[in-house]
This record gives structure tokens, C-alpha cells and sequence, in this order.
């Protein structure tokens, strides 16, 4: 009987030691992807009080954004004006910097999106003549907002989404009326 109840309790403290044991395999896992998540952590700046498109910074932008992504797209209006750089990281997510001047403010958003689709059939999109064209689309989840890139299969044309999770909204949201055309 002696025997027995010291089998059993030492199995028990060997179950409870390997329960609590980490390997180091899966703690350099939980080491790299908290290092990445810093790396890419998305980030908003936002520039308020501007009276006037400034052609000089976008000159500026697009060099950055040329040297940085392999893709660039621009969208340009009377009051605003939007360029977009995008680099896909893979399959299913890409990394993105998005310049929007729009009148009263000039908004930076960068970061990390995930097409949360990735393997089913694409969304469609319609441009402003009302032809139809299939699309990908990557989202960026934040606490304060959610931003949609829909990128067309052929690469051309991108639209974005913008969605303000905070309750008073505001004036420096992306332009998500429009489409972008690929510049580079």
C-alpha cells in the first residue's frame, strides 16, 4: 500500500512539473512574435489645421513611399488628396502606409493588414463607370478604428474602407469614396 501512495504522488508531481514547464522551442516563439508585433505595431499621426494641400510633401511621400513599397497608388481631388504604398508580404497580408490630406487635416496611417478571407472566392468592387472587378481585402483591426484596403486581383486600382469605432467620429478620416489608381 506504501508503495502504491508513493507511485502515485510522484506521478502527480511529474505531471503537475511537465504541466508547468514551457519548451524552449515555443518560448522563442512567444519571444519573436511579441518583437515582430512591436516591429509592425500601426500607428496614426495626424497633422490638424492645414489650409492647403501641400504639393511639396507629397512630392516627398510618393519618393518614400517609391523606395519603400513595391506598389504605389494615388487618388487626387479638388480638396484631397490620398497615396497609398503597399508591399504583400505574403499570401494573405501585406504592409501598408496610407497618406490622406484631406481638408482640415493630414492623416498617416501604417501597419500590418490581413486578408481575413484568404483561400475563398474575392470581393467585387465597381469603378466609377459601374464595370465590376474582383478585389482582395486586407484589414487593419484597431481600437479606435478599422481600416479596409481592397486591392483589385490585377494589382491596378485600390479602394479603401474606414470605419471610426469611436462614438463622436471625425473630420481626418481616409477618402473611402474613391478609387486609387496605381502610379507605380
Amino acid at each position: 500500500m506504501k508503495i502504491r501512495t508513493i507511485n502515485i504522488l510522484m506521478l502527480i508531481l511529474i505531471f503537475i512539473n511537465c504541466k508547468n514547464k514551457t519548451t524552449e522551442p515555443e518560448q522563442l516563439n512567444i519571444k519573436q512574435n511579441s518583437e515582430l508585433e512591436e516591429k509592425i505595431e500601426p500607428e496614426t499621426k495626424t497633422q490638424i489645421n492645414t489650409t492647403e494641400l501641400n504639393l511639396e510633401s507629397t512630392d516627398k511621400m510618393f519618393d518614400f513611399l517609391s523606395e519603400k513599397y513595391s506598389k504605389v497608388y494615388e487618388y487626387k481631388g479638388m480638396d484631397s488628396r490620398q497615396l497609398i504604398g503597399i508591399s504583400f508580404i505574403s499570401k494573405d497580408s501585406i504592409d501598408y502606409y496610407l497618406s490622406s490630406e484631406t481638408m482640415p487635416c493630414d492623416t498617416e496611417y501604417y501597419g500590418k493588414a490581413f486578408n481575413r478571407n484568404y483561400g475563398l472566392d474575392s470581393e467585387i468592387d465597381e469603378d466609377k463607370n459601374g464595370i465590376s472587378y474582383p478585389a482582395n481585402e486586407y484589414s487593419n483591426d484597431q481600437k479606435d478604428y478599422m481600416i479596409y484596403i481592397r486591392v483589385a486581383l490585377d494589382s491596378t486600382k485600390v479602394k479603401i474602407g474606414y470605419t471610426d469605432n469611436v462614438t463622436d467620429g471625425t473630420d481626418c478620416a481616409p477618402n473611402t469614396v474613391s478609387i486609387m489608381k496605381k502610379i507605380k
